[in-house]
């Protein structure tokens, strides 16, 4: 039973056709390349799960929509408010809006599908989504923008804009490592996005230690507890490298409670380079990911057809601050 509002997605599944096939139908596009008993099928599927295509995206049938949707896993990494403003710089000069969505796995983004097909939006942004998350989006392939995309997705988007996070990393790890570091421990956020495989991948490249996995999201005290008995665990560590700057905040959390000083006894380095590394005391050394390019990049490439870019490479930059320190050990 379905207890949440149904999507075009669970009528193509009751069906037992593609979600492509369902919106053609929905639509009332279905003529000549869809078979009646498939129509039948379809419409009696949606009629059995209570489907209703979007009213408010019905009213404004042929009426171009000026809003962007940029699709995120957790609002509350402050790391998506540069790419927000990136995008909605590009936007507002060209008279469109961009919202924001929290879409988590494939029901989280099939309620967005049925968004852009109900003319609720223009396109979307979405970041960092997995190749199943990234199947589901194929109805709409030709109106997302993609930001750090999954290797051999199984659509074709309208633009990508890909981060080397490999390089970045393992600029975070040579730091520690030029330092005199050698026990470094990696926290790493919990998830099969490329962008995180790609971050463990350049640790284990370069230095095989300890690593800790933190569930999403990260703004849970379970997050500080486990890094706290991670530190308590491995004791020996001099030094420990971050997925992301809000883990590298928990680590600064758990730290205190161990009665580790950073960056005396323990450097830390975070990854994205967010407002929040300013903000915490010693500030943080972080890999800077340049997010408001990439956001302007994609929100310009749905905006205007001329300035799509099927692939784009932005490199990311290590910026050196106060939580890291030469080894006292040696």
């Amino acid at each position: 039973m379905i207890r949440r509002r149904p999507t075009s997605r669970d009528v193509a599944r009751e069906a037992g056709v593609s979600q492509t096939t369902v919106s053609l139908i929905l639509r009332g596009a279905d003529s000549g390349r869809v078979s009646p008993a498939t129509v039948r099928r379809v419409r009696e599927a949606a009629e059995a799960l209570g489907y209703r295509p979007n009213e408010a995206g019905r009213s404004l049938r042929g009426v171009p929509s000026r809003l962007i949707g940029l699709v995120v896993q957790d609002a509350t990494d402050p790391y998506f408010a540069m790419v927000l403003r990136g995008a909605a710089d590009s936007a507002w000069s060209s008279r469109h809006m961009i919202g924001l969505v929290e879409g988590r796995g494939v029901d989280g983004l099939s309620e967005v599908v049925d968004a852009v097909l109900g003319t609720w939006m223009s396109g979307v942004i979405v970041c960092a989504p997995t190749p199943d998350e990234l199947a589901v989006l194929a109805p709409i392939a030709d109106r997302v923008a993609v930001l750090e995309h999954p290797a051999r997705a199984p659509c074709t988007v309208t633009a990508v804009v890909d981060y080397d996070v490999r390089a970045g990393m393992a600029e975070a790890v040579g730091h520690l490592h030029s330092l005199g570091h050698t026990r470094v421990g990696h926290v790493r956020a919990e998830g099969n996005a490329t962008t995180f495989v790609e971050r463990r991948i350049a640790v284990r490249a370069r230095y095989r230690g300890p690593e800790l996995v933190v569930p999403q999201p990260f703004d849970t005290p379970v997050s500080t507890e486990r890094i706290t008995e991670f530190l308590r665990s491995n004791a020996d560590l001099t030094a420990i490298v971050c997925d992301t700057d809000v883990l590298a905040a928990k680590v600064y959390v758990a730290a205190q409670r161990c009665s580790i000083p950073v960056p005396q006894r323990l450097s830390v380095v975070g990854f994205n380079d967010s407002p929040l590394t300013t903000a915490l005391e010693p500030a943080l050394t972080s890999v800077a990911l340049p997010a408001e390019r990439a956001g302007h990049l994609l929100a310009r490439s749905l905006i205007d057809p001329g300035h799509r870019r099927p692939h784009e490479l932005l490199v990311p930059t290590l910026t050196v601050r106060a939580s890291t320190a030469r080894n006292a050990d040696g």
